[in-house]
């Protein structure tokens, strides 16, 4: 005869069911602690704090371009009368290494005055680049246009050319001097006046002031 297991007794079934409420309250205390956690966590997350951006902060950031940093030049153009140089403030982009910033002021210059003064360089003049010889000599390498649209004489070649290594000196302090080359070669002198076969120091005594766009 095979025995069977027998059936659960009327006091097992009391046991059983009385667990059932303990576990049950246990369920329920454990989800109001776990909601109270959650409403406190919430609530913490809203208050604002010093070093965490506020959501429209973070679009902001997202939305607005970064500020282009400018850089302000001394371009040294002639004087109204033609016998010295005279500094005219240029704001432009500073951008680059420091020959690019060097070339982009040079570039201004070849773009003329802005005021009463008068131009050194011609206006088509190329600046086909720009490099350190060493950590104080920059080497300004420009078109044959020096050549072609200077008109002549002593003072005009003077003042184009210091006009160039002034602009580079007096903007850059930590450039001393600097080379200039013709279509990449190196030369003598462009009409017979200045000697440029070696890098030029700046020439102060040839400027007179400075006067502002206007």
């Amino acid at each position: 005869m095979t025995q069977g297991k027998h059936p659960p007794t009327p006091k097992r079934k009391m046991k059983r069911r009385s667990f059932l409420p303990l576990i049950a309250l246990i369920w329920a205390v454990a989800m109001v602690g776990l909601g109270l956690v959650g409403l406190k966590l919430v609530d913490e997350l809203r208050k604002p704090r010093p070093d965490r951006p506020r959501s429209t902060e973070i679009i902001g950031m997202i939305l607005t371009p970064p500020q282009e940093v400018m850089m302000t030049l001394s371009l040294y153009f002639a004087s109204p009368d033609g016998q010295a140089l005279m500094a005219e403030e240029r704001i432009v982009p500073k951008e680059g290494s420091l020959p690019t910033q060097i070339r982009a002021a040079l570039v201004e210059l070849t773009s003329g005055p802005q005021s009463e003064a008068l131009r050194t360089v011609p206006p088509n003049l190329s600046i086909h680049s720009v490099y350190l010889l060493d950590e104080d000599t920059a080497v300004v390498d420009v078109g044959s246009e020096i050549r072609a649209g200077l008109p002549g004489g002593s003072t005009l070649e003077l003042l184009c050319i210091h006009s160039i290594v002034n602009t580079v000196t007096q903007n850059f302090p930590q450039i001393k001097k600097v080379r200039i080359l013709v279509e990449s070669e190196g030369v003598r002198t462009v009409l017979g006046h200045v000697d440029l076969s070696q890098p030029l120091p700046p020439a102060p005594d040839w400027v007179r002031g400075l006067t502002r766009p206007s």
